[in-house]
């Protein structure tokens, strides 16, 4: 029998962990995120999102702009109001 751990949202630890090293912030993953990454399929832009709110708290904001999509997000310290 598998279980699901739906706080993952039926992720796993490591596809979360992959997802977030595509948009975190370099020197510290805690800071906001401002930044663009090639096209990708809906199914990993919603694991991405999923990602950021798992480890930062905040949302993400995705736009689509010709062949690349930018992501935002207030970050860990906003979230938490530090």
């Amino acid at each position: 029998m598998t279980v699901v751990n739906d706080l993952l949202a039926g992720y796993t630890q490591g596809e979360l962990d992959e997802a977030f090293k595509l948009v975190a912030p370099e020197g510290n993953w805690k800071l906001p995120i401002n930044c663009k990454i090639r096209c990708l399929p809906e199914a990993d832009l919603r694991r991405i999102a999923f990602a950021i709110e798992f480890f930062t708290g905040s949302v993400a904001n995705i736009t689509t702009h010709r062949g690349h999509h930018t992501i935002t997000a207030a970050g860990y310290y906003a979230a938490i109001g530090a």
